[in-house]
């Protein structure tokens, strides 16, 4: 029976209640795979991991970097329990925030894919239309993989060695706040550096405005989003192939047929094109418009 190793990171669980909950209630529907969960607490990171029962583990975590270092942390307990996995789940307590959709994307015949193909999959999010030229490091980005809730096979998470890519923020912005958000030898290009600091300062639910008392909180923030977008940028440059959730179910819905019965040139051009994955999954014209005219309508009531 194929193994899946579910990496739970949780610093406020009193803030995300049913996230937990739900995970278990998500991963419970493959039946066909031996699933062992981890479940990390970063707040307590001095917490003994623990056997609760031989599908659960909890530990305390690595708060350091965020989730990236929690996930490192639970997966290096997982090996020390259980061994290898043949796939890996990395979540983080937020990941219902946009949404409880996990549960009509995740079956077993998507995960027996993923293992087929050394391929990682997870919602995809792309910019603003009008930010066209996105470079991190050496990475050029046009999307990325929602790093709350993904998939990674074994031999991609090997290869990887660790799911840190950005362990310091210094090499982008100042230490402390100089009236600017980066540094100006900033190793991000200029589309890039208005994009973030856009959305943290605007377009984000929680925005702030930049000052000397909030450049901490942003420092910490950059990290972690920069982290986030690194993962697709080095899956990329690993030629892994990365798919969206929303494109994997609308590619077997409208082919009748599982993903694993899918011929290699029928998934080719869409394997390492995320782009052209997002527009076969998206609303055809007529659903747009019946929904556009439904939020004017209902905008006047």
């Amino acid at each position: 029976m194929p193994r899946l190793g579910v990496i739970f990171v949780q610093y406020y669980p009193e803030r995300y209640k049913n996230a937990f909950s739900t995970l278990v209630e998500i991963v419970r529907l493959l039946e066909e795979w031996k699933v062992v969960i981890v479940k990390v607490d970063n707040k307590y990171e001095q917490q003994e991991a623990k056997l609760i029962d031989p599908s659960l583990i909890e530990t305390g975590g690595d708060n350091s970097l965020y989730e990236f270092s929690g996930w490192m942390k639970g997966w290096e307990t997982l090996k020390q329990y259980q061994g290898q996995c043949d796939c890996y789940l990395f979540v983080t307590e937020a990941f219902l925030v946009y949404g409880d959709e996990y549960r009509d994307l995740v079956n077993s015949n998507l995960l027996q894919f993923l293992i087929t193909e050394s391929a990682v999959a997870g919602l995809v999010d792309p910019p603003p239309a009008d930010f066209k030229n996105l470079r991190l490091l050496d990475w050029q980005l046009t999307h990325w993989v929602r790093s709350s809730f993904y998939f990674v096979p074994h031999p991609v998470i090997l290869q990887m060695k660790t799911l840190v890519s950005i362990p310091d923020t210094a090499p982008f912005c100042d230490q402390h706040y100089e009236g600017r958000a980066f540094k100006l030898d900033s190793p991000l290009s200029h589309d890039y550096q208005v994009y973030l600091e856009q959305w943290l300062t605007r377009d984000w639910h929680s925005a702030f405005t930049l000052s000397d008392t909030t450049w901490e909180r942003f420092y910490s923030k950059i990290r972690s989003i920069l982290n986030e977008h690194a993962l697709t940028g080095r899956w990329q440059a690993m030629a892994v192939p990365v798919y969206d959730l929303h494109f994997l179910k609308a590619l077997g819905n409208k082919t009748k047929s599982t993903l694993s019965e899918l011929p290699p040139e029928k998934m080719e051009p869409y394997r390492h094109d995320l782009q052209l994955q997002k527009d076969y999954c998206a609303p055809s014209l007529a659903v747009r418009v019946v929904k556009k005219i439904g939020n004017l309508i209902g905008g006047r009531i």
